[in-house]
Parts: structure tokens; C-alpha cells; sequence
């Protein structure tokens, strides 16, 4: 994981020790979720689950996953309770899109003023722009008929703030190269991963220092300037 932080001028200036969060790769077992070009979202939605888990897990953050294969049926009060019993300081459902568009979404709660889900959601839209190809579709919240959550895990989620992120669409056979093979389905987890480590303020971008060459010659110029100067006043 250094190296990939390495890789990407991201520094670790303190730890997520003591955060508890809560990953849920959506669908599983007989649900899998959207399907196009090939891909069954299930499968994916795990791999990225996993990649997010590793990167977050390295900057020391307590992670339990809601499903670890493809075989486990959870409904999504089940997925909550058990989010909700551990007592997790945020919820994440990974998802990946199909049925029309483009882009990459975050879904947060409609309870703006009550959670942090927003701000963390607006920080991982920003991590897939930075690093990643993927535009950023909307990040938004639904409210039902009834004044609640449209979306059942920031429903369900009760206190614990929870974001729906879809990755792509398998449908559209321009946004799915951006995670059509398992290399760049980790990846993306790891980028969402970035923008949760951000948002905390544990990752922090490298600014790149001066050029030693750029320097040298801003230097010499300078100097050579102020030579010209001091002569010009003996003469």
C-alpha cells in the first residue's frame, strides 16, 4: 500500500485508528445486481470492496464487510443491523450502475444537517476526478413520499452515515472500460478509499518540489542579475 500512496503523492500524516466503518459490496448471492458487457455488478461490487477494505484497513481503520463472496444472501436491514449493532462511524455500500448514463454517483442522506455523509461523498467524487478517468454523474440525495430516505441503506442505516457509491455503468460500453478488468476494479476501491482517508484528514497530496536543473538557473539568474547591477554602480 506505500507504494501505491507512493505512487500517487499521497502522504499518511496521521492514522483512522478507532473509526469504524462498515463496508457493504452490495448485492450477493441470487441478486447480481445490474449486468452488461459481460460483467455481473455482484462480482465486481466485491473486488472493489475488498481493494477499499485493504487501503483503509492499512491506514489502520476497524473494517467489517457485510459479505466476504458471492454466495452470501443479506437483505438490507440485515446489512444495517449489523452495521448499526457494531456500532460503525460510517456505512459505505459499493455498487455499480446499469439501465441508462454515464458517470460515477455517491447517494447520500437527505438528513443533511444531521451527518457527515455529504462531505464524505463530495470528497470521494473529487478522489475519482483526481485519479481516475471516471466523470462524477451527481452526487445527490432522494427523499420518499413520506419525508425519508428513498434508498433503503441510508434508511436502514439509522445514526450511522452511509453513502451508495456506483462505480459505472455495465451498460454503456464507454464508462465500463473504466472498471472491465479486476486491475481497475481495485483500483477504483482504493480511489474511494483516498477519498474517505481524505476527507479525514489522514492522506495528504505531496506537493512536487522545484526542479534542482529550474533552480539552478533561476539562480543564476538572479545572480547574475544582481552582478550586472553592482557594475553598473562602479562605473
Amino acid at each position: 500500500m506505500k507504494g501505491f500512496l507512493d505512487k500517487h503523492r499521497l502522504k499518511v500524516i496521521k492514522s483512522l485508528k478507532g473509526k469504524r466503518i462498515y463496508i457493504d459490496p452490495g448485492h450477493g448471492g441470487s441478486d447480481p445486481g445490474g449486468i452488461g458487457n459481460g460483467l455481473i455488478e455482484r462480482d465486481i461490487n466485491l473486488v472493489m470492496a475488498f481493494a477499499l477494505a485493504k487501503l483503509l484497513r492499512y491506514l489502520e481503520a476497524d473494517i467489517k464487510l457485510s459479505r466476504t463472496n458471492n454466495s452470501t444472501e443479506k437483505s438490507l436491514k440485515q446489512r444495517c443491523n449489523e452495521a448499526l449493532d457494531w456500532d460503525a462511524d460510517l456505512l459505505i455500500s459499493v455498487h455499480n450502475n446499469a439501465g441508462g448514463g454515464d458517470g460515477f454517483e455517491a447517494i447520500h442522506t437527505i438528513f443533511e444537517e444531521r451527518s457527515i455523509g455529504d462531505d464524505v461523498a463530495k470528497s470521494i467524487g473529487r478522489a475519482v476526478v483526481e485519479y481516475t478517468d471516471q466523470n462524477v454523474r451527481r452526487i445527490f440525495s432522494k427523499e420518499n413520499s413520506k419525508g425519508r430516505d428513498w434508498y433503503g441503506i441510508n434508511r436502514l442505516s439509522g445514526h450511522i452515515p452511509s453513502i451508495i457509491t456506483e462505480g459505472a455503468f455495465l451498460d454503456h460500453t464507454e464508462d465500463v472500460k473504466i472498471i472491465d478488468t479486476v486491475e481497475e476494479q481495485q483500483y477504483f476501491g482504493y480511489v474511494i478509499a483516498i477519498g474517505i482517508a481524505t476527507y479525514f484528514g489522514v492522506l495528504e497530496e505531496i506537493k512536487e518540489a522545484p526542479d534542482n536543473e529550474m533552480t539552478l538557473a533561476i539562480d543564476q539568474v538572479i545572480n547574475g542579475f544582481v552582478d550586472i547591477k553592482k557594475l553598473l554602480k562602479k562605473m
